[in-house]
């Protein structure tokens, strides 16, 4: 077994990795509206 270690680990890339990749399709919502005004 892993230790509880890597575990956490994997499973806070995979939350930043979402947190990443949600952060520029809101910004690009923002603009998106700024730009239809």
């Amino acid at each position: 077994m892993d230790p509880p270690l890597t575990f956490d680990k994997s499973k806070f890339d995979v939350k930043l990795q979402l947190f990443a990749l949600r952060i520029p399709r809101e910004q690009c919502v923002n603009v998106g509206r700024a730009l239809k005004g």
